[in-house]
């Protein structure tokens, strides 16, 4: 039912043709178990794309947004052990998607009755292949970045390299108090989502701020085993 629908005007690659297909045949499940007052057993799902089974069996990469939508669909409502593969040879559906005249439609046994080895105990179906693995090259799997991030304390390499540029007292103070300041306004920002006005001037606040700011890094600097052990006992007495 899937494949002989009409395929879409806008260009689409045969793996998303085939990939929507085997979401009609979920749904068409779906609806099945749904209105027909019969307990079903667990459904079989058939097709000839060795790349939609790929796609299903798939645990490690991600998908582009197309295939990702459909893989969803289809893994919510389907096991991965549930879809098999049908040579196209057996597969009644390309009856309708490759196209036969009307009386060679009406006489096709295949497209009328279903697959002959449907009649056929399970232990005589098409056996079950072993699909390869997706290449990370695949047009539809996303490509992933690589993020590196460095984590320092806090601002104190910024802090520091003010230090070693800065010869004069007031001038450092103003540099890491003006600092502070832009960090205050961006948290602010993030917060409210709104714009923040930038202030014209430093008061002795912030000055004093900047000023304890420096102590406490230049602190850490000389007195790091102090403090680290400090941390430890702190630690030790919360536990």
């Amino acid at each position: 039912m899937g494949k002989s629908r009409v395929a879409p005007l806008k260009q689409i690659t045969i793996p998303r043709m085939e990939l929507a297909a085997a979401v009609v045949a979920v749904n068409i499940d779906k609806m099945l178990k749904e209105e027909l007052e019969v307990k079903l057993l667990e459904s079989t799902f058939w097709t000839d794309s060795t790349t939609v089974l790929r796609y299903i069996e798939n645990e490690k990469l991600r998908f582009k947004t197309f295939v990702a939508n459909r893989i969803a669909i289809i893994r919510e409502s389907t096991k991965p052990q549930q879809w098999r593969y049908v040579n196209t040879s057996k597969n009644p559906a390309d009856c309708a998607s490759r196209g036969l005249t009307c009386e060679r439609f009406m006489k096709n046994i295949s497209w009328i009755h279903g697959p002959s080895f449907l009649k056929e105990p399970e232990n005589m179906w098409p056996e079950k292949i072993l699909v390869k693995s997706i290449q990370a090259d695949d047009e539809e799997v996303k490509q992933s970045a690589s993020v590196n991030l460095v984590c320092t304390s806090e601002g104190m390499d910024t802090v520091i390299r003010l230090i070693n540029h800065y010869s004069d007292w007031y001038r450092l103070k103003r540099a890491v108090a003006w600092i502070l300041c832009l960090k205050d306004m961006l948290i602010q920002k993030c917060k409210t989502k709104n714009t923040t006005t930038i202030q014209a001037a430093l008061t002795m606040q912030d000055l004093t701020r900047a000023e304890n700011e420096i102590i406490k890094v230049t602190q850490g600097q000389i007195f790091k085993d102090e403090i680290s052990m400090l941390q430890k006992e702190e630690v030790k007495c919360q536990s």
